[in-house]
């Protein structure tokens, strides 16, 4: 099937996303309720494929549900899940544009360079691999998640459309090999069992998540300048934790020493991110990094070839 073709059929699946999106809005104000975008989608991906004339509903365009869906859901957690599963299902150069066009003004420097490093062959045995799938997911659907809470319902409705008609064009101009995309997505699948990691992770209690917020401070301020940009991805990673004056940070470090080695390796994700989230690295805030690896027994190299890639 050629662009022009695909393009005819589009048309259709665009048509009928628009009336009920359009009737949506009319019964509501201008927003769009969780509820009505799930069943939209709902409604997509089981007519969509007589539409389109595909076995399955393509993935570009089901992974833009996905987006649309988190953009107007008030559930934080379950925002986040489906942002998660949005980015998973893509993969590639491909899918590195279409998260551009949809989520690319979303994000900061520092979580970026994980959307770029996730698509751009740290999949298939890379240094992403090493740090966790999970781990960088988490904190580019947090990043998203909270841009989304700045937008009004009206703005969110609107974004939720765009998101859509982004994965249909995306569809109509690149098309799809959904034999190669489900190969992809089954590689994926197996690294994050190989690394026992979650798709989003779930098992940081709030002890935990506190402990967390004193290491990536500690991070933010080992060079005496805490940035905006630093302070905006400890949000974006962690969310809204209450903050404990009194745990130090080598009583934050040693709660961690005993747990597991992935999450381990999502606190060290973490404070790289929050390092690298200026697009610069100071001499103090490597000496901490490397502190922060050996006290928590993971490899410091790894994570510098990741956010140096």
């Amino acid at each position: 099937m050629n662009s022009y073709d695909r393009g005819v059929k589009a048309n259709k699946l665009k048509a009928a996303f628009n009336l009920m999106w359009d009737e949506s809005l009319k019964r509501n104000n201008n927003s769009l309720p969780y509820r009505d975008m799930s069943r939209i989608a709902d409604a997509i991906r089981i007519e969509g494929p007589g539409i389109l004339g595909t076995d399955k509903i393509p993935s570009q365009i089901n992974a833009s549900l996905q987006f649309a869906i988190s953009a107007v859901d008030p559930n934080k957690a379950r925002s986040i899940e489906n942002l998660k599963k949005g980015l998973a299902g893509l993969s590639g150069a491909a899918g590195l544009s279409l998260v551009a066009v949809c989520l690319g003004q979303l994000l900061n420097p520092g979580l970026w360079a994980i959307v770029l490093t996730f698509f751009a062959g740290g999949i298939a045995g890379g240094p992403f691999a090493l740090v966790g799938i999970g781990a960088g997911l988490l904190m580019v659907a947090g990043g998203v998640y909270a841009a989304f809470q700045k937008m009004t319902p009206q703005e969110r409705a609107i974004k939720a459309h765009e998101f859509v008609m982004k994965g249909i064009d995306d569809w109509i101009e690149k098309g799809g090999n959904e034999k190669i995309i489900m190969e992809e997505q089954h590689k994926i699948s197996q690294i994050n069992k190989s690394l026992n990691t979650p798709e989003i992770s779930s098992d940081f209690t709030e002890k935990d998540l506190i402990a967390c917020g004193v290491i990536l401070e500690s991070v933010a301020s080992a060079d005496g300048n805490v940035s905006p940009e630093e302070l905006k991805t400890i949000k974006d990673a962690l969310g809204i934790v209450p903050h404990n004056n009194k745990m130090t940070f080598n009583e934050a470090i040693n709660l961690f020493k005993g747990e597991s080695l992935k999450k381990r390796k999502e606190v060290a994700s973490w404070c790289f991110g929050v390092a690298y989230a200026d697009e610069s690295l100071h001499p103090e805030e490597n000496e901490i990094l490397k502190k922060i690896c050996s006290d928590l027994q993971v490899d410091y190299d790894a994570f510098m070839a990741l956010f140096r890639a």
